[in-house]
C-alpha cells in the first residue's frame, strides 16, 4: 500500500522501508525496462525523505538455485544511491530430521551460496561477484570446490541463458535445469 510515495510531507523522524515487490523479471536489474517503475517510485520517494531503506524479499523463491548475484550487485548499488540499508527476510526454516520437500532447511542444501553471496553483496556491492561464488565453494567445499563450481556454473549459466523471466516462487524457470 505505499509503494506509491504519499502527497503530502512525511515527517523527518519517519524512515520508509521500500520494497520493490513483486517485479517483473528478477533476473534484469531495476532499472531495466520491465522493473523500471519500481526504480521510478524509489526516486520519488527520495525526493520525499533523506533516510530510506530498501526490504526487499531476496530470500524468498530460492526452492530452487536462483542465481540472482550479478542483478543484486546492480540493484544494491543502485539502491544504495537512495538508502541507508538494505534487508530482507530470512528464510523459513524448520529444524530436525523431517525429510519431507516441505522442509525448507533443504533448501539451504542448494541455495546457501546465493544466500551467502546476497549477503556480502549487502555490505559492499561493488564486489566481484563471480569471485564471491569462487570463494564460497571453497570455504564450503574444501577438496570438492571445483566440481562445485562448475555444477553452479552450469546452474548460472542456463539460469541466466533462459529468455524465460523469473520471480519470486518460480518454478517453471527452474524445470529445464533438471535435465542438466
Amino acid at each position: 500500500q505505499t509503494a506509491e510515495p504519499p502527497k503530502c510531507e512525511v515527517h523527518p523522524a519517519i524512515v520508509p522501508m521500500f520494497c520493490p515487490y513483486v517485479r517483473t523479471n528478477d533476473k534484469a536489474p531495476v532499472y531495466f525496462p520491465e522493473n523500471i517503475i519500481w526504480l521510478d517510485r524509489l526516486q520519488r520517494w527520495a525526493k520525499k525523505v533523506k533516510t530510506i531503506e530498501i526490504y526487499g524479499y531476496n530470500a524468498l523463491g530460492y526452492n530452487f538455485p536462483r542465481p540472482l548475484g550479478h542483478t543484486h550487485k546492480r540493484d544494491f548499488k543502485e539502491y544504495y544511491q537512495y538508502c541507508i540499508g538494505i534487508a530482507a527476510e530470512g528464510t523459513t526454516m524448520c529444524w530436525g530430521d523431517d525429510p519431507t520437500p516441505t522442509n525448507n532447511m533443504n533448501t539451504w542444501d542448494y541455495s546457501a551460496i546465493e544466500y551467502w553471496v546476497m549477503n556480502r553483496l549487502y555490505w559492499n556491492p561493488d564486489q566481484d561477484v563471480e569471485k564471491l561464488y569462487k570463494q564460497f565453494c571453497y570455504r564450503a567445499f574444501r577438496e570438492a570446490a571445483v566440481p562445485m563450481e562448475k555444477f553452479y556454473g552450469t546452474i548460472r549459466e542456463e539460469f541466466i541463458r533462459s529468455p524465460l523471466a523469473t520471480t519470486i516462487g518460480s518454478i517453471l524457470v527452474a524445470l529445464p535445469l533438471f535435465a542438466l
